[in-house]
């Protein structure tokens, strides 16, 4: 299996993630921004199309993004617990409780990413300002390693917006400081971390600029090149600079 980009520890492979999965090395920390099956409507551009519509090109139907997580958690191994991005309607976040047990993990806590900046009304009308992340964990005991021994569980930090000197041609991009803040949370320098779903690999900078080891899987090739350009740079600037903890 060969890899679409290595360097310094950090590794992106193409494909399908449950397929790669299973050839990967058990590695400590799971940190995933997977398909939500939202059915956001985005435009060629990768901005927010007609809200009024819940499904948009490429949008992934919902019983095929909950059946997805679950896969991707009976694959993936992990030596010590995970954190997950989902978010959406009500009925969202109870399939991706079920998708989380079925596939024997369980949720230990659930913390909120705070965006002052969060998107426009959305087909219901509100205007959402956060979006949730699970502390995800496989087995009965808690266990976590990490540089901080404490974090908020609401983090405020902007998301990236189109125009902004972090915005890449990726929909649903993360920042790259929401990911360092949790990063330096549930890891420790030279930990191995795994993301199944890379995307613009907001994970994979926030690993190699704090020290870690990180895979990246990314189903979709533009997002991979995306990623290894991203990663080849020396300097990069980060949206909202507060640094928790520092």
């Amino acid at each position: 299996m060969k890899p679409y980009y290595e360097h310094a520890g950090i590794t992106i492979y193409h494909g399908d993630c449950r397929e790669i999965l299973p050839q990967l090395p058990e590695a400590d920390v799971l940190f995933s921004d997977p398909d939500y099956g939202v059915g956001i409507n985005f435009t060629e551009s990768g901005t927010l199309g007609d809200l009024s519509k819940n499904t948009g090109r490429g949008a992934r139907p919902a019983k095929e993004a909950d059946s997805l997580l679950t896969e991707m958690l009976s694959a993936v191994r992990i030596r010590r617990n995970g954190l997950l991005f989902w978010s959406g309607s009500w009925s969202r976040i109870t399939a991706f409780s079920r998708s989380v047990e079925a596939a024997a993990w369980r949720i230990h806590h659930l913390g909120i990413w705070y965006k002052a900046n969060g998107a426009g009304p959305s087909g219901n009308g509100l205007a959402r300002r956060f979006e949730p992340w699970f502390w995800v964990e496989r087995d009965k005991g808690t266990t976590r390693e990490g540089e901080w021994n404490f974090l908020p569980d609401c983090i405020d930090v902007c998301r990236v917006v189109p125009g902004h000197d972090e915005a890449l041609a990726h929909p649903t991009q993360k920042p790259v400081e929401l990911m360092r803040r949790l990063m330096r949370f549930f890891t420790l320098p030279g930990d191995l971390i795994i993301e199944p779903f890379s995307g613009s690999g907001s994970t994979l900078f926030a690993a190699k600029d704090l020290g870690r080891r990180a895979i990246g899987i990314e189903i979709e090739e533009k997002y991979c090149e995306i990623a290894a350009k991203r990663l080849s740079q020396e300097v990069f600037q980060w949206c909202c600079q507060e640094r928790t903890g520092e």
